[in-house]
């Protein structure tokens, strides 16, 4: 009779060096190394917090409901981004400055490369809207002599909400809110009539859905008055 051979167990760690060693055979070093270290980074924070499969299975349809009102107008992944300190620390990484310069910090969604130049003292005010401002100041170095030749890359918005520099941003219909008995059933019945909808997610008894009109203008769906 042949010995019982004892099968080793799988562990967390096993599970995270395999998926670090597919990418072993990445030609592109950089995104070898991005994505090793990606996954070493992304498990060693699912293994922290235990993160259960009700959470992970939450997160997924978080990113797949931000990717349902991401279109060519509206980058929702930025706004996460920006709401999880990423843009700005990317950034701060990009342009170190040395001591008593003054910080970096992200360009922002209507910074307009290629901008028309302007003389000292010209408006930058390409339409009418709102009360006109006067900015002033002085470009300094560290030791505090003025910079000769500093470009300046300056917006603002009038009461429009609108931004100039040659890229103003389309006007955005405002994201209406409808409280519905059935999310599931009304869904449906929007689709029907030629809306674009995405997945009905639930949490304790709360059903969200967000979609499009034909035309494009964002809505959301929910039962939160009955939930």
């Amino acid at each position: 009779m042949g010995q019982d051979v004892a099968v080793k167990r799988t562990e967390p760690a096993d599970i995270t060096a395999a998926v670090v060693a597919s990418f072993e055979g990445c030609r592109d070093p950089r995104v070898r190394e991005l994505a090793q270290s990606l996954v070493r980074h992304l498990h060693a924070f699912a293994t922290e917090v235990r993160l259960t499969e009700e959470e992970w299975a939450a997160g997924i349809r978080i990113l797949t409901e931000t990717g349902d009102i991401t279109d060519e107008r509206r980058q929702e992944f930025i706004l996460w981004s920006d709401s999880l300190g990423l843009s700005m620390l990317v950034d701060a990484l990009a342009n170190a400055k040395p001591e008593g310069a003054t910080e970096s910090t992200v360009l922002g969604p209507f910074y307009v490369p290629g901008s028309p130049e302007r003389e000292y003292g010209d408006s930058i005010m390409e339409q009418e809207g709102g009360v006109p401002a006067w900015i002033h100041g002085r470009v300094l170095d560290v030791d505090g002599s003025p910079i000769a030749g500093a470009e300046l890359d300056v917006w603002e918005g009038g009461d429009n909400e609108l931004h100039g520099g040659g890229g103003k941003p389309a006007p955005r219909s405002p994201k209406l809110q409808f409280d519905v008995k059935d999310v599931a059933a009304t869904r449906e019945a929007l689709i029907a009539r030629g809306a674009k909808m995405g997945k009905v997610s639930s949490t304790d008894g709360l059903d969200l859905c967000g979609g499009k009109d034909p035309d494009g203008n964002p809505f959301g769906l929910s039962n939160r008055s009955r939930a």
